[in-house]
């Protein structure tokens, strides 16, 4: 069987929420599992961990493309983490994911 090569930079972002991953979600609904990936955003910024560049650098609306310097030194807040993984996952920000209120994912 052919080996699968996966980036870095993918493989670190995949460990970084590989927790999430093997949970199971069908108790939670799409708020909450949003939430735990902000969190998880969050979490990972305020302990150095540059993985989270991979999403502040894309998603963002106040790091897409900034230094990586700059995004390491600066507080990230709990509501920039919520904006983040709502602009990645499509929404055009975090109200569209509180309006969805108790929608379950299973």
């Amino acid at each position: 069987m052919a080996q699968l090569h996966i980036d870095p930079e993918i493989a670190a972002v995949r460990k970084l929420h590989n927790a999430q991953s093997s949970t199971n979600h069908s108790n939670l609904n799409i708020h909450e599992w949003f939430a735990s990936q902000a969190g998880i955003i969050l979490n990972a910024h305020q302990q150095g961990n540059r993985t989270v560049l991979f999403h502040l650098r894309y998603w963002s609306p106040d790091y897409v493309s900034a230094d990586p310097a700059r995004i390491m030194s600066s507080e990230l807040t709990l509501e920039q983490a919520q904006e983040t993984i709502a602009r990645e996952y499509g929404y055009n920000d975090w109200q569209e994911i509180e309006a969805l209120g108790s929608t379950t994912l299973a």
